[in-house]
């Protein structure tokens, strides 16, 4: 088997392991019907079930979606590893494709915020976790999660170009554009984006404040 043919089935392979949508399964668990019936965006991601549905409902999708990652990745590194660490990438990006376009929901998924972070940090932990952290400041200060979605992968273009090489620049590159159009389809609505400013550092004060002490 050639490397080639190794990347590709890799990333096949990851593919339908990120089309299985964690939000779904949460939904139709709990409120007995699809994500794209639970108000907001319609997205089957972390955020809008949470926004519906609560934490709990919300955490157990993020667990979900990382964990697809983390099985897509370590089954590929199993079955291909020896083509290379960047096998793990390419499980990595096939399951944030899977994740946003899956094929049997028209292609209409999640916005792979979650998958893309994982994604990254098991490719190269430290890079990996600071690419995060550029996106939670990023959300912090600008009150914008989608932002915060996009400036994961862009972060992690320069180590990406500068660390790792010519093809995981040109990997990390494919997963800004997937994050970005997925956020801002055609461009439209940058910086903002169709959803409305969420200020999050208020938002989890007044949280804390009213718990019952």
């Amino acid at each position: 088997m050639s490397a080639l043919t190794a990347k590709c089935l890799s990333f096949i392979l990851s593919y339908f392991c990120g089309c299985i949508l964690t939000g779904e399964i949460v939904s139709h668990a709990i409120a007995h019907k699809p994500a794209s019936e639970l108000g907001g965006s319609g997205n089957p991601g972390m955020a809008n079930v949470m926004s519906a549905l609560g934490v709990k409902a919300g955490l157990m999708v993020l667990a979900g979606d990382l964990g697809k990652c983390l099985l897509a990745m370590g089954i590929s590194y199993i079955l291909f590893g020896s083509y290379g660490h960047i096998i793990l990438y390419y499980a990595g990006l096939g399951a944030c494709f899977g994740h946003s376009l899956p094929f049997w929901r028209h292609f209409s998924g999640g916005k792979a915020v979650a998958t893309s972070a994982a994604a990254l940090v098991i490719y190269s932990p430290l890079w990996g976790i600071l690419a995060l952290l550029c996106g939670l400041v990023t959300a912090l200060v600008s009150g914008y999660l989608s932002l915060a979605g996009i400036a994961i992968p862009l972060f992690f273009l320069f180590p990406a170009w500068f660390l790792f090489g010519r093809e995981c620049f040109l990997l990390t590159v494919i997963l800004f554009l997937l994050c970005f159009f997925r956020h801002y389809p055609y461009g439209r609505g940058f910086p903002a984006g169709a959803g409305h400013k969420m200020h999050l550092v208020k938002s989890l004060t007044d949280r804390l404040k009213s718990r019952p002490h």
